[in-house]
């Protein structure tokens, strides 16, 4: 953010105190506001799209998992390119705004859907980044975020590189939270040090469990406990498979 704002003319303090106070949604507003659509466009693309970032072996791991669905709030396509190489035509990718996204959620085994929560670089208009482009969305796709509501009371998510920074996530876990109540919670894994505070916080206003991990040697930890829990996903698979329980 701060490479963006370089590019901004002068005055930027209001812009540099949203950033450190945290509020990014605002402070994305107003450089985008100064850079016009063109040149916010040209940022996008200069950080998640020419890069032309490779997979590496988290997502991998994600991929073993073998998840009928993923969701993510990235933009970038990492994770879309390493599916497709992988699953071909059973891939299916879908941005918040894509009318069609309800069909491809109920899809079959053979399928595989990477819900795109912010949209992708790949359609830089239906991209979110600003307070006001949440809230266009929130108006204009309503029926996306229902959608995105039943899967967090129904399914249960493994949150990874997320902190609960996106707004729209927040509430719909906090009413979820509250209107479905579940011993069972959802999860989030994370290197950040959480207190016991943080920790009782999470669960009691969101439903989520936090799993702290060390993020020495690149995160190792992550990608190990990943494998093993894609080891012991596929032997229940096989389990299930053959008592007939599903």
């Amino acid at each position: 953010m701060e490479q963006s704002l370089d590019r901004c003319t002068n005055p930027k303090a209001e812009i540099r105190r949203l950033i450190k106070g945290g509020d990014y949604l605002s402070a994305c507003q107003l450089i985008k506001s100064r850079l016009g659509p063109a040149s916010w466009h040209d940022v996008l693309e200069h950080f998640f799209l020419n890069p032309n970032y490779a997979p590496d072996d988290i997502h991998q791991t994600i991929f073993d998992l073998d998840l009928p669905i993923v969701a993510t709030t990235n933009i970038d396509s990492i994770y879309d390119r390493f599916l497709s190489a992988n699953y071909n035509a059973a891939t299916i990718i879908k941005p918040y705004h894509d009318d069609s996204i309800g069909r491809y959620v109920k899809g079959d085994a053979s399928t595989r859907l990477v819900i795109k929560v912010h949209g992708s670089v790949d359609n830089l208009e239906g991209t979110v980044f600003t307070r006001q482009e949440y809230a266009n969305a929130r108006s204009k796709h309503a029926g996306f975020y229902d959608l995105l509501s039943s899967l967090i009371s129904t399914q249960t998510f493994l949150f990874l590189g997320y902190s609960l920074a996106d707004p729209d996530i927040n509430l719909i876990l906090e009413d979820n939270a509250r209107r479905f109540k579940s011993p069972r919670p959802h999860y989030l894994l994370t290197s950040d040090r959480a207190t016991p505070d943080m920790v009782r916080l999470f669960e009691e206003n969101y439903s989520i469990k936090i799993l702290q991990y060390s993020p020495l040697k690149d995160h190792e930890e992550l990608v190990s406990s990943l494998r093993g829990l894609a080891s012991s996903a596929a032997s229940a698979r096989s389990h299930m498979a053959a008592s007939l329980i599903w």
